[in-house]
C-alpha cells in the first residue's frame, strides 16, 4: 500500500460517502432481522454470531481507511486470524457495537473529506472505499443467512419460477470465443480480473433453476442411495454425514410441501447438485458457460431498474430478457448457483488489496458459485462476480441449473 497520498480532488467524496452509508444501512437492516438478544448466538460451527460480523466490519474499516492496527480495535477480537470462531460469542453489548460502528464511520468520513486515506498501489484512488462498501454488503448477506438459520427458515426456497409463453425448454449457446471476467480496477475483486478470452464448445443450459418438485423426484427415486450418480468423494461425504435429503427436509420431503414445488431447490451441496445432474443425464455448467450465457441473454449492468422479478434484491442492477437463459430475474435474487468449476485464478491474476484475499482458496478445494440469492445485495449482482465454497457445504441459499453439450 502506498502512503496516504489521496486528495479530495481525486474523488467525488460525497458519492463515496453515500456508497459507504448505503452499505452500512444494508448491514444494519440485516442485523435488525434478528432480535439483538440473539446477536451472540452462532447458528452452527461454520458461522460467527451476528454481533461479531458488525464489530468485524468496523474493525476492517478502521484498518483500511484509518490505518489502525487490528489489535487496536477491541484487542484484535474482530480479526478472524486472531479469534477462532468458537470464541466469538463473548461480544460487547448491542449499544457498544452500534457505537463502535458509528464512531468508525464518522472518523472515516472525516478522513475521506480531508483526503488522508491510503490507496493501493496500481489501483484507482477510490478502490478501497468501493472494496469496503462491498465488504459490508457481503457481511450483510452473511448476517441475513445467520438470522434465517437461527429462525429455522434457511431451507425455504426462493421465488416460484413462472414459465412464460415462448420460454425455450433450454437455452442454447453456439460456443466460440467469449470474453470473461472484468478489467474494472476500481470496483471488482482480484479474482474477477483480468478480462480474458476463452473458447467454448456449443452448450445448453436450463432456462430455469432446478425446482423442489424436480429434486424430490431424485430423492424419491433413491438418488441418495445410488452410488453410480455420485463422485467417490461425494458418496463418502453422504455416508459420513448420514445425508438423505437437502438441508431442512424431513423424511425426504420438503417441509413446505406442494407450496414449494415450483420454487428453486436450495440448501444443497455441490455434491448433491452434481449427483442430480447425472440423474438427469446432464451436468453442471462450467462458470465460463454460465457467464457467457449471462452476457448473451442479459441487459448490460445499470440499464434495467428493479422490477417485480428482481424486487427482492436490494438495488438490483441486472435484468434479463423474457426468454433468456436466466428468465424472471433468477440471475440475482433466488439462490446462488453451483458450477462445475474449481475456484482458480484467471490469466493475468494479481492479488489485491492483500495477498491472502483470494489466493489461499486457489487449491482445487472450493467450487465456484455464480449469481446471487435472496440474501445478496443487488450491488454485488454482476456477471463477473465469483463466490466459492467447499463442495460439501450446504448452509447457504444455493441451488443450481443443469447443462450439457450440443
Amino acid at each position: 500500500m502506498n502512503s496516504r497520498a489521496t486528495t479530495a480532488l481525486d474523488m467525488n467524496v460525497e458519492a463515496l460517502l453515500s456508497e459507504l452509508t448505503r452499505a452500512r444501512e444494508f448491514l444494519l437492516r440485516a442485523a435488525g432481522e434478528l432480535p439483538a438478544a440473539r446477536w451472540a448466538e452462532p447458528p452452527s460451527p461454520s458461522y460467527s454470531p451476528v454481533g461479531w460480523h458488525l464489530g468485524h466490519c468496523a474493525a476492517v474499516q478502521a484498518r483500511w481507511l484509518l490505518g489502525e492496527n487490528p489489535v487496536e480495535t477491541n484487542g484484535g477480537f474482530f480479526d478472524p486470524l486472531l479469534t477462532p470462531k468458537d470464541e466469538r460469542s463473548a461480544l460487547p453489548r448491542k449499544e457498544q457495537l452500534m457505537a463502535l460502528l458509528a464512531q468508525t464511520g464518522e472518523r472515516s468520513a472525516r478522513a475521506l473529506r480531508s483526503g488522508s486515506i491510503p490507496r493501493v498501489q496500481g489501483l484507482p484512488a477510490t478502490f478501497l472505499v468501493h472494496h469496503l462498501a462491498q465488504h459490508e454488503l457481503q457481511h450483510g448477506e452473511h448476517v441475513r443467512v445467520i438470522s434465517a438459520m437461527l429462525e429455522g427458515r434457511l431451507h425455504r426456497p426462493g421465488r416460484a419460477q413462472l414459465a412464460s409463453l415462448g420460454t425455450p425448454t433450454r437455452f442454447e449457446h453456439p460456443g466460440g470465443l467469449v470474453q470473461l471476467g472484468s478489467d474494472d480496477a476500481a470496483e471488482v475483486y482480484d479474482n474477477e480480473r483480468a478480462r480474458h478470452q476463452v473458447r467454448l464448445a456449443p452448450f445448453w443450459l436450463d432456462p430455469q433453476l432446478v425446482t423442489v418438485a424436480q429434486f424430490e423426484e431424485f430423492v424419491t427415486a433413491g438418488g441418495y442411495r445410488d452410488q453410480r450418480l455420485w463422485t467417490p468423494e461425494g458418496f463418502a461425504y453422504l455416508q459420513k454425514e448420514k445425508i438423505a435429503a437437502p438441508l431442512g427436509w424431513s423424511a425426504g420431503v420438503h417441509p413446505d410441501g406442494k407450496e414449494a414445488a415450483q420454487h428453486p431447490v436450495t440448501c444443497v451441496s455441490w455434491y448433491e447438485a452434481d449427483a442430480f445432474a447425472h440423474f438427469r443425464s446432464a451436468r453442471l455448467p462450467r462458470e465460463e458457460e454460465w457467464e457467457a450465457a449471462c452476457s448473451a441473454s442479459c441487459f448490460p449492468l445499470g440499464e434495467v431498474p428493479p422490477t417485480a422479478a428482481t424486487a427482492n434484491v436490494e438495488g438490483a442492477r441486472l435484468g434479463t430478457t423474457p426468454v433468456g437463459a436466466f428468465g424472471h430475474g433468477d440471475l440475482c435474487g433466488n439462490v446462488w448457483e453451483w458450477t462445475s468449476s474449481w475456484f482458480e485464478p484467471y490469466p493475468g491474476f494479481r492479488a489485491y488489496p492483500y495477498e491472502a484475499y483470494s489466493t489461499p482458496w486457489f487449491r482445487a478445494t472450493h467450487r465456484v458459485l455464480r449469481g446471487g440469492s435472496w440474501a445478496t445485495s443487488g450491488r454485488l449482482c454482476r456477471s463477473s462476480f465469483r463466490n466459492w465454497y467447499e463442495p460439501g457445504f450446504r448452509e447457504i441459499p444455493a441451488g443450481f441449473r443443469c447443462a450439457g453439450g450440443i
